[in-house]
């Protein structure tokens, strides 16, 4: 760190002596490289503060009619430095106000159109991003050259002019982010906006989408019905606009303008929905599957049986396409199968939609063999369902044939990911989706013994990773059966499957918590109960252990022959070592 230290100085150093432009325009490179890179916060900040006075010198006292890429260069890095994360708003404010760097910048850009336009710009636009109060003195002078540099005849500085707009429309405080500082103004951004819409550079119509779903609440309430619905129009005939990047950004700038807006989004699915389907781009057609399942799982607008259908069409197909598609496809059917329960439509029809989202998701695992493949979409599928079943009322609308298929179906698809991978996070992330989502009644033994089955094969291994892993496989594990100790009086039958020592134990203490359990009971517990527990546990494993078995105790503690049984089972359970006492309480 000390040597990282040094070479900071001595860079700060040769900035500030360094006059030929195109030696500083590569220390200013150097600079932005180590700040972006190192492991900075233990680097004093007056270190910034003496590359950031450097930098603005090098601006400053240059002539620029000369080396203008060199210059531009220079400016870049300025950027890099103010974007490091490390580098305090404090200390950026005070290099600006000192060096009067709006003040140099707007003049400069009021007198040139040249290359480096391109790259002020963009500096301007990251102080706007940082400390938004910085730029509000020069609010009136900034939308001048805005207005002006969009109509430039080089589409870079187009591009970078709607680039610092769309900062600013960002950085507008209407959403109560920034006081009651307004630093856009409406109608010169719908100006500036509608003059560029159709530019003939492709990433300047993208921007100019992007800066619409960037529009806050109060400009879209200052709008009329009319003015709404032909920026919408717009934003729709994008989607179909041949470049796929302005495509891409359209589907990505649809979603937070459906929430901006609360109106009715049939018409906006039905068009993610066509080019989910149509579009040639495989990229194109996975960010459609995406913001689709994204504006149905948050919008509250109405979506109609028709526009439902469609979108229910999109996300199957896109199941049978590659990677990307089939992933996106899976979130959104899980966010489908959200909307039923909202969905004001009877109930034969709400489980009709249910089933063909859940037989959709059920066969994801089976349509898809690769081996890391395969065991990704088939959790996305058991992630899918219980997005799907979540819902107590969306549950009851399945007939009980149903719930046997889709528990027979999860069970083999627990089986196929076995057989494919061990993966900790994988399996953990299961237990997580089963406990959270599916409701353990429609869940069979066959299932659970898979599941446990699981564990003993990561148990058995001897590798330090796994036992690491195996810890928090093991809580989920333990959570999710202390669910199912609440729902299913017969629960205790698991006990038969339970042979791995520590699973025992904690199953006889998640038994302790069940309305279920009786007194008569703690004869199967104690069949499976090992009468010394394993000596390698860790003492957090102890010290839980002995919390959940003192509930038992409690419990318990009116009949004089379970009592003794129970002390027992604490006793084998606490040891004397370093850090840890017996604990007199329990």
């Amino acid at each position: 760190m000390r040597a990282m230290a040094e070479i900071h100085r001595a860079l700060a150093l040769a900035l500030a002596k360094e006059r030929d432009l195109k030696v500083l325009a590569q220390l200013s490179k150097c600079a932005a490289t180590l700040v972006m890179n190192a492991p900075y916060p233990a680097i004093p900040n007056g270190l910034v503060r003496g590359l950031l006075e450097s930098e603005f010198s090098v601006v400053q006292q240059v002539d620029r009619r000369k080396g203008s890429t060199a210059l531009c260069a220079c400016i870049a890095a300025m950027t890099s430095l103010f974007n490091a994360a490390d580098i305090p708003e404090d200390c950026i404010r005070q290099i600006v106000q000192q060096h009067r760097v709006l003040d140099y910048f707007i003049s400069e850009l009021q007198s040139s159109s040249s290359w480096p336009l391109a790259e002020t710009l963009s500096l301007l636009g990251t102080l706007v991003n940082r400390i938004p109060s910085t730029v509000e003195p020069y609010q009136g002078t900034m939308w001048i050259l805005i207005s002006q540099f969009s109509k430039d005849r080089d589409p870079v500085i187009r591009l970078h002019s709607l680039r610092l707009l769309g900062r600013l429309l960002v950085a507008d405080s209407s959403d109560g982010k920034q006081g009651d500082t307004k630093l856009i103004d409406d109608q010169l951004a719908l100006d500036v906006i509608a003059s560029c819409w159709n530019d003939s550079f492709h990433s300047v119509r993208a921007e100019c989408v992007s800066c619409v779903g960037d529009f806050p609440l109060r400009l879209w309430a200052s709008l009329d019905d009319q003015q709404v619905d032909n920026l919408v129009d717009r934003m729709l005939k994008a989607l179909q606009d041949p470049a796929s990047g302005v495509r891409m950004t359209t589907l990505r700038a649809l979603f937070p303008l459906s929430l901006r807006l609360n109106r009715p989004t049939n018409a906006v699915l039905e068009s993610i929905s066509h080019v989910a389907e149509n579009d040639v781009a495989v990229a194109v057609k996975a960010k459609a599957l995406q913001s689709l399942g994204s504006i149905v799982m948050h919008s509250s607008a109405f979506i109609s049986r028709r526009t439902l259908s469609q979108s229910l069409r999109a996300a199957r197909e896109g199941m049978l396409g590659h990677e990307p598609m089939r992933n996106s496809a899976i979130r959104a059917l899980g966010a489908l199968g959200h909307y039923v329960e909202r969905w004001r439509e009877t109930n034969s029809s709400r489980a009709s939609v249910l089933m063909d989202i859940i037989e959709s998701l059920l066969k994801v695992p089976i349509i898809h063999g690769d081996q890391k493949d395969f065991a990704r979409n088939a959790l996305l599928a058991l992630k899918g369902t219980e997005d799907a079943l979540m819902i107590n009322s969306s549950r009851s609308l399945l007939q009980p044939d149903d719930e046997i298929a889709i528990s027979t179906t999860l069970a083999t698809s627990l089986q196929a990911i076995l057989d494919k991978t061990l993966d900790f996070r994988l399996l953990c992330t299961a237990l997580k989706v089963t406990r959270l989502g599916l409701g353990m009644a429609i869940l069979s033994s066959p299932y659970w013994s898979l599941m446990v089955q699981a564990f003993r094969l990561i148990g058995s291994n001897n590798n330090l990773d796994f036992h690491i892993e195996w810890k928090s496989c093991w809580m989920e594990l333990v959570v999710l059966l202390s669910d199912l100790a609440e729902r299913d009086p017969d629960a205790l039958q698991l006990t038969e499957v339970l042979t791995y020592r520590e699973t025992a134990l904690m199953m006889v203490a998640v038994l302790g918590q069940s309305s279920f359990l009786s007194s008569e009971d703690l004869a199967v517990i104690e069949g499976v109960l090992p009468s010394e527990f394993d000596r390698g546990m860790t003492w957090e494993q102890r010290r839980s252990s002995v919390s959940m078995l003192a509930r038992l105790v409690s419990r318990f503690s009116d009949e004089s022959v379970h009592w003794e049984t129970l002390k027992r089972w604490i006793g084998s359970l606490v040891w004397e070592s370093d850090g840890f006492k017996s604990p007199t309480s329990v």
